[in-house]
């Protein structure tokens, strides 16, 4: 018997939190039973896509809403749903456009139509979020179910009185449990021996505040010397990140490298780990440091459901950089912890139930 093909509905298939939670239940899921496809709603490459292919999936393109426009975009989708008519589960992963996604989806009569939150109380400009705002309203109309990512993802994207399931961002635990082994060579390799060393992993965006890091860099500077800062990641303030760095003359203390497939191994070379955003859903990488036994100093902006380890430091965007750079000194590795329940493998028995229950 074929497998069954669940579409997946995503943007550009690079290394970020979303991606790396589909290609990770993919992975692990019986895939003479499941396999994913994917309709990605810009036509950028990604770096994932060769992976993806090699595990049977097919990779779907369409142009963005920002080339085409609204009602383009909408004659795109409208196009591909007719032109693909064996897809009978669509699980769309791109927030409030998931309203446009799976309106034309019921549109072409599929009839398990799934919407996934995976941020919440993101900030748009005023036009931008009455556009959002207007797409998030047709969800009730259109899907089928609602998935998210933490509760305050789906009170977000579904409202207060939704029934929405909450999903777990799996983890795959063996690879990103700590290993003395790899945290010597890593050390090793990129000079980092006596240094308390801090990382962020994450895309280079106005919502992730990687600019703040570099603050909290010059305080902790003031006190050691010997501390380094890690940023994994790319995007497309990156460039501009580089720039301040260099402005500062911090280029001695920070190491830049691209989004990357071995996140664990800088895990492993690195103290603590600390994220500012202003915004996130869950924060994938949070629970990566986790599963790794790093303490995590974290803004508000994270859900306090991503602290299953008790170990991560909770601070305001607004609280001054020198508050920041004091909860990082005092913070310390905890062991002994079970990460059982974030086990991508949980995550993919999950979703392979629920897809064969339809």
């Amino acid at each position: 018997m074929l497998p069954k093909r669940i579409l997946h509905v995503t943007s550009v298939l690079n290394y970020g939190g979303i991606e790396n939670l589909i290609l990770g239940v993919f992975k692990n899921i019986d895939r003479e039973k499941i396999v994913f496809d994917f309709l990605v709603i810009r036509e950028e490459d990604g770096i994932l896509e060769e992976e993806i292919r090699s595990l049977g999936g097919v990779i779907h393109k369409i142009p963005s809403i920002k080339k085409t426009g609204y009602f383009g975009f909408k004659k795109n989708l409208k196009k591909f749903f007719t032109d693909n008519p064996q897809y009978s589960i669509v699980h769309s992963h791109v927030n409030t456009l998931s309203g446009i996604v799976l309106e034309c989806a019921k549109n072409c009569r599929i009839p398990t139509r799934i919407a996934h939150s995976h941020t919440a109380y993101p900030k748009y400009d005023f036009f931008e979020g009455l556009c959002k705002s207007i797409f998030k309203r047709k969800l009730p109309k259109v899907a089928t179910d609602y998935f998210a990512c933490s509760d305050e993802a789906g009170k977000w994207l579904f409202g207060n009185k939704s029934n929405f399931t909450v999903i777990k961002n799996g983890i795959d635990i063996e690879k990103f449990t700590f290993s003395k082994g790899t945290r010597e060579k890593a050390r090793a390799d990129l000079k980092l021996e006596n240094k308390l060393v801090i990382i962020n992993v994450g895309r280079f965006s106005k919502e992730k505040n990687q600019l703040f890091l570099l603050d909290i860099l010059k305080e902790l500077l003031k006190v050691d010397k010997n501390v380094r800062l890690i940023c994994v990641g790319s995007g497309k303030l990156k460039e501009s990140f580089e720039k301040e760095i260099s402005d500062s003359s911090l280029q001695e203390f920070v190491l830049l490298t691209e989004a990357t497939s071995n996140v664990e191994y800088f895990l492993n070379a690195s103290d603590v780990y600390v994220s500012p955003s202003l915004f996130e859903g869950f924060g994938s990488a949070v629970a990566e440091a986790q599963v790794n036994t790093l303490p995590c100093v974290l803004s508000e902006g994270h859900p306090k459901g991503v602290n299953f380890t008790n170990n991560c430091k909770f601070l305001s965007c607004k609280s001054s950089a020198k508050t920041w750079a004091e909860k990082i000194l005092k913070s310390e590795r905890k062991n002994n912890v079970s990460f059982l329940e974030y086990s991508i493998g949980n995550t993919a028995d999950f979703l392979l139930n629920f897809y064969f229950s339809k």
